[in-house]
């Protein structure tokens, strides 16, 4: 006789085995078990008062370093949060406090900054800050003027399909690049099995020539972030879920990019920068 309950419980034993495998996967290909190692000889240094530290941009010129600050926690829970964007003055002597001043005054009321990016042009010319403003299933760009260490609110740069906007390399005043990290819609089911099953390879990059956005390149699986080389001539990106960094070449007449190289990172990349001597 056919025990239905034994083949009803091995069958759900199946499906529970299935699930811990493929979410295992995920967490796997998010970088979530790799091993970071360290490669800084600095000395670090807690600044507190603050909470979500979401990305940083360094003001050569102000000597300044500004910060978006996001308490995701409670957003999540409904709470009324407003994000902020900080400037912080390190000491060259680590025995000296750091104190954050919120410069982003003049934001937008709903400001929920995620990622920034900065332009500089010259020693004293034109610097632009261009930030991330991710609240809920709205991404927009908000660009500032940045001048002795203060922020001028200038633009506010919508684009409807773009809901997902992970990242912002500024290229001049106005143009500038995003990483959409994927075209289906953020936290819907579809969203989550193509993810699960590494299927989604729909994170794209975006250019903003100054009046228009149009897609650059594709095939990203979860686009992270970016950076553009210090002469302009080369854009990198990172992909969470395919673990990669990706290498283009950029028409700098039209901001069209060209693949040219993709190395395996082993984890997924993101926040990341280009130094002063190009590395």
């Amino acid at each position: 006789m056919i025990n239905i309950s034994k083949i009803f419980w091995t069958f759900v034993g199946l499906i529970m085995i299935s699930l811990v495998y493929v979410w295992a996967g995920a967490f796997t290909r998010a970088g979530e078990f790799s091993n970071i190692y360290p490669r800084f000889d600095g000395v670090c240094q807690n600044v507190a008062g603050y909470l979500g530290a979401e990305d940083m941009a360094y003001d050569s010129r102000g000597d300044q370093l500004i910060v978006a600050s996001l308490n995701r926690r409670a957003m999540a829970q409904g709470n009324g949060v407003r994000g902020a964007l900080l400037r912080l003055r390190p000491d060259l002597d680590p025995s000296v406090p750091i104190t954050p001043v919120d410069i982003s005054n003049n934001a937008p009321t709903d400001l929920a900054p995620i990622a920034l990016g900065i332009w500089q042009y010259g020693d004293y010319g034109v610097a632009t800050l261009a930030v991330v403003n991710r609240k809920g299933s709205r991404s927009v760009i908000e660009t500032y003027g940045v001048s002795q260490g203060e922020l001028t609110h200038t633009a506010t740069i919508n684009h409807p399909p773009l809901d997902r906007i992970s990242d912002v390399a500024p290229v001049s005043q106005q143009a500038f690049y995003v990483t959409n990290e994927s075209d289906y819609k953020s936290g819907s089911m579809v969203s989550a099995i193509a993810q699960m099953f590494d299927k989604d390879n729909t994170g794209s990059i975006w250019y903003y020539d100054g009046s228009n956005y149009r897609k650059v390149a594709t095939g990203l699986s979860f686009a992270s972030s970016i950076a553009v080389s210090n002469d302009g001539t080369k854009v990198y990106a990172t992909g969470i879920f395919s673990r990669n960094l990706r290498i283009y070449d950029r028409n700098l007449e039209t901001g069209d990019l060209s693949l040219a190289d993709e190395v395996f990172l082993g984890t997924g990349a993101d926040n990341i920068f280009i130094d002063d001597e190009g590395r």
